[in-house]
């Protein structure tokens, strides 16, 4: 994944099972995304990203309008975006602070960056973007975990920093396995892991 961090930045997301909010109180301050998640609105919003996908990769002109209201994002949540075809990651592009307050401008930039600008994937074309599914990753804030085994990977992600400044994040929006993780990781040496809490939403290609 490319992410606006002074760090590298790469994002693998592994199919599993579906990560949601801590529905233990809002501690995390993701509970309006929750709702937000399973609403309307929500399936409004990822038909309205599909939209615009096709229009960036050639296709028609999108012609909808982003009339949901979204919960707020910026200074508070991380946002990426990721693309799945076929069982296989095609791109994922996002960050946990942005550069814009608004909404629609950064979901759009993020939707670019994952269909052209992720370098470790081949870019998505318009025949492709049928069966491409879209997730869309809300994260709360980092902390720092001592134990893997202690965090529920149903519900976190992981931001895991080696002793060469480089940062890899796992987005929580299909999560295969701690072994599959450290087999990922093969080679590194972790210097920290952080986790964080997520709320995920994706259509249903």
């Amino acid at each position: 994944m490319t992410i606006r961090m002074p760090v590298i930045i790469l994002c693998f997301v592994m199919l599993g099972v579906l990560a949601g909010a801590d529905a233990r109180g809002d501690v995390t301050g993701l509970r309006k995304w929750e709702e937000f998640s399973t609403s309307k609105d929500g399936r409004t919003l990822l038909a309205w990203t599909r939209c615009q996908m096709k229009e960036m990769l050639g296709g028609d002109r999108c012609l909808q309008r982003l009339t949901v209201s979204v919960p707020p994002c910026f200074g508070r949540h991380g946002l990426f975006v990721t693309l799945v075809r076929k069982g296989s990651v095609r791109g994922c592009y996002g960050a946990f602070s942005h550069q814009s307050s608004d909404m629609e401008a950064t979901l759009k930039d993020y939707l670019y960056g994952a269909l052209k600008r992720d370098a470790r994937y081949r870019s998505v074309e318009l025949i492709e973007a049928g069966d491409t599914r879209i997730i869309i990753t809300i994260t709360g804030e980092e902390h720092t975990i001592d134990d893997i085994h202690s965090v529920d990977l149903s519900r976190h992600g992981l931001v895991v920093t080696t002793s060469e400044n480089e940062a890899y994040v796992f987005v929580p929006s299909e999560i295969k396995s701690i072994d599959h993780l450290k087999k990922r990781l093969s080679g590194k040496e972790i210097q920290q892991v952080a986790a964080f809490m997520s709320v995920t939403l994706e259509d249903d290609k």
